[in-house]
């Protein structure tokens, strides 16, 4: 229910905005609240075309484990979405995402 009243009243953009933060911290707590949000079907397009995919790919590259986990799940979340699997193929999700599981 607040998960829903938060879209409502606008929160993705900035959060998505907040990807884009240079202090790890706010990247690991909008990751996650993404993580969170990007359950529901209907978030899920919506963080695709509001230019989600590409901060997220961008932080499968940080060099914090938690940021790494959190922006892999929401990724899985988002690839849910038959739309977004194409989308982050051509957003070049694939090649970090490869070196991600191979750093474990």
């Amino acid at each position: 229910e607040n998960d829903q009243m938060l879209v409502q009243e606008g929160a993705l953009e900035p959060l998505i905005r907040l990807l884009s933060s240079p202090e790890k911290r706010v990247q690991e707590q909008v990751s996650g609240c993404l993580r969170n949000l990007s359950v529901s079907n209907s978030n899920k397009q919506r963080i695709a075309s509001l230019g989600g995919i590409p901060p997220l790919i961008a932080l499968l590259s940080s060099p914090h484990e938690e940021i790494q986990g959190q922006v892999a799940m929401v990724l899985q979340n988002l690839s849910k979405n038959v739309d977004n699997r194409y989308r982050m193929v051509e957003e070049g999700c694939l090649p970090p995402l490869i070196a991600l599981l191979w750093s474990f």
